[in-house]
């Protein structure tokens, strides 16, 4: 439930926002929403709030909106695809990379989530069918983040010149190379949702914040959670070391000329 005032004076409006529990029809929502009225009234149809108001007519004349929630056939399609989405990334994860990358990846993705809703609670946005898209959008950004950090992992495993180099140093590596991407990624994300907050529409405006907490929360799983995990579980890699190929110049014309180590 949230109050929001628009407007000064005469045109001082006053926008209740709530929602029901999934599975309400419209004619109850109207219902419901009747009696929050009446109730709305009996608070503020009193002298002091008409001079606040500086209106002594119903508060509510002209600000009911009935929305009914999502019907559950809605719910259980999204909900479906979200457990797919999840099951193809793991499985995608797992083949090319490995089963610890994919895991990792799964417990970012579910933290990067459960952050995202957090933080929505937490500063009281109204949520709908935008609610949604922003844990699409968690969704989305926290894996093609993960791709992009075990691809970078898996190329620095491989590269000869790591070879010994410990798991831990090795993510930290990774997160280094990474640290501008990410922090690019949280600039524009920032420019572009105060776009969308300054939108002097209330819907537009959630939808931007929504966006930038997604992008936080996924960002902040990506750098924190996944490293941490697939080093903690990760088996230690055996360290070699580095490869280096060694070269004699000599100089042909010359026999006491000197010998010439090349190490590469």
């Amino acid at each position: 439930f949230s109050q929001q005032v628009q407007g000064e004076f005469d045109t001082k409006t006053l926008i209740y926002c709530y929602q029901d529990v999934a599975g309400h029809s419209t004619e109850e929502m109207l219902a419901l929403n009747n009696e929050i009225r009446m109730i709305i009234n009996e608070t503020y149809n009193t002298s002091e709030h008409f001079e606040e108001l500086g209106d002594s007519y119903d508060i509510t004349r002209d600000t009911i909106t009935t929305s009914s929630s999502i019907p559950t056939y809605m719910d259980i399609m999204i909900s479906a695809s979200i457990m797919f989405l999840i099951a193809v990334s793991l499985i995608y994860f797992c083949i090319r990379f490995s089963s610890i990358a994919g895991l990792s990846s799964a417990l970012s993705t579910a933290v990067s989530v459960i952050l995202t809703m957090a933080l929505l609670v937490l500063t009281r946005i109204p949520v709908g069918i935008n609610f949604y898209v922003i844990l699409f959008l968690s969704l989305l950004i926290s894996i093609y983040n993960n791709v992009i950090y075990f691809n970078e992992v898996t190329q620095n495993l491989k590269d000869p010149t790591l070879t010994n180099k410990t798991n831990h140093e090795i993510a930290n590596l990774t997160m280094s190379k990474l640290f501008s991407r990410n922090f690019i990624m949280v600039i524009v994300s920032v420019v572009v949702s105060i776009v969308f907050i300054a939108i002097p529409v209330a819907s537009i405006s959630y939808i931007g914040l929504s966006a930038l907490i997604a992008v936080i929360a996924s960002v902040f799983s990506t750098v924190f959670v996944a490293p941490s995990f697939w080093v903690l579980v990760n088996r230690e890699r055996k360290l070699l070391k580095p490869e280096v190929v060694t070269m004699t110049q000599t100089n042909e014309k010359d026999e006491n000329a000197e010998v010439i180590e090349i190490k590469d």
